[in-house]
């Protein structure tokens, strides 16, 4: 206790300081809130999914979480147990994962993108994720290499992404060579952008 009565309260975690209550040499009343801490070494992360998928994902292995546009390695998240959720209007399952010792690395209420591993695998046609453009309408094209400096813009459809890779469900054939650095500027030259 100092010299004019006052005690000094040790915090029971740490944390990140997310709102003060009191004011310094403020008298307080007994169980008032002085301050709320955030605990962000642990982080529990909410991934909705839709309803149909939910049985393909393996909950044994982890999810690897990532910051949107961000380039790093990304983290692991293992599925945890938490309340039942769901949202009828978007049929979509919410399913928990935790992050842990991530630090500062990730905030509370942070997007961030999550890939979850599937139960089995399957084949199927992709392209590098550099290659893939898109319109004002949200379609998915690339560019097919014809040879000789010719080139074929091709409209795909893409059923997901995998790593730095989309899975394509039609639009080019099995061996077809698609661009990859200079797709933006053909896209560009192709509708006059910048002119």
């Amino acid at each position: 206790m100092g010299p004019r009565g006052e005690i000094a309260i040790t915090a029971p975690l740490d944390g990140v300081i997310q709102g003060i209550s009191a004011a310094p040499g403020q008298t307080v009343a007994a169980s008032a809130a002085l301050l709320q801490i955030a605990q962000v070494s642990t982080l529990w992360m909410r991934v909705p999914v839709f309803a149909g998928d939910v049985n393909q994902i393996d909950a044994a292995q982890p999810a690897a979480v990532s910051r949107l546009g961000d380039a790093e390695a990304p983290a692991m998240a293992k599925r945890v147990t938490a309340p039942l959720r769901a949202d009828p209007t978007a049929a979509s399952v919410d399913l928990y994962y935790e992050l842990s010792g991530t630090g500062l690395t990730f905030r509370p209420g942070e997007r961030v993108m999550a890939e979850l591993p599937l139960k089995g695998t399957q084949e199927g046609l992709v392209v590098p994720e550099a290659s893939v453009l898109f319109d004002i309408h949200g379609d998915a094209w690339v560019y097919e290499d014809l040879g000789g400096n010719a080139y074929a813009r091709r409209r795909v459809q893409i059923a997901r992404h995998a790593g730095n890779r989309a899975v394509v469900t039609r639009g080019i054939a099995e061996g077809a060579k698609v661009v990859t650095a200079g797709a933006a500027e053909l896209f560009g030259t192709e509708f006059g952008a910048g002119h």
